[in-house]
């Protein structure tokens, strides 16, 4: 697919890899680093943290939100089960991230070994949901390039 729907897919697949990448990373490797953070250099920490994070996924996140929304644009020219479980995966990770992930990091005010444990177990499902909209983006891309 060379037109609209090739660049919404694309778009797609990049911003929701992007965010996987992401998603991967700071549960594997980032917030378990919140454990080693002081409790006297917490709230610098985090602030800093959570500016800087912003950068890195405000963009993807509204590209993964906007191209997502643009499948409707093509519902006749894709699988309905491209556009649906584009929009699980997109109610799973950003919705997760609103309901789930941003409270936590918001009552993060101080170290919390609590808070910090249930932040790494419930990133899992924002991942999972990530990767899944990433591979769903690719396989009519793929698809199509093979047929």
């Amino acid at each position: 697919w060379v037109g609209l729907v090739g660049w919404i897919l694309g778009g797609l697949a990049v911003a929701s890899a992007w965010m996987a990448a992401v998603g991967w990373y700071v549960g594997l490797v980032h917030y378990p680093a919140f454990r080693f953070i002081s409790a006297e250099d917490w709230a610098a920490f985090h602030a800093h943290h959570t500016l800087t994070t912003g950068i890195l996924v405000v963009g993807p996140m509204l590209g993964q939100i906007v191209s997502t929304f643009a499948l409707i644009a093509a519902i006749d020219q894709l699988p309905l089960w491209v556009i649906v479980a584009s929009f699980v995966c997109l109610a799973l990770s950003v919705g997760w991230t609103g309901v789930v992930s941003g409270p936590i990091h918001g009552q993060l005010v101080t170290k919390d070994p609590a808070l910090i444990e249930r932040l790494i177990s419930t990133n899992w499902p924002r991942a999972v949901a990530w990767t899944a909209q990433a591979l769903i983006a690719v396989v009519p891309l793929l698809n199509r390039s093979a047929g």
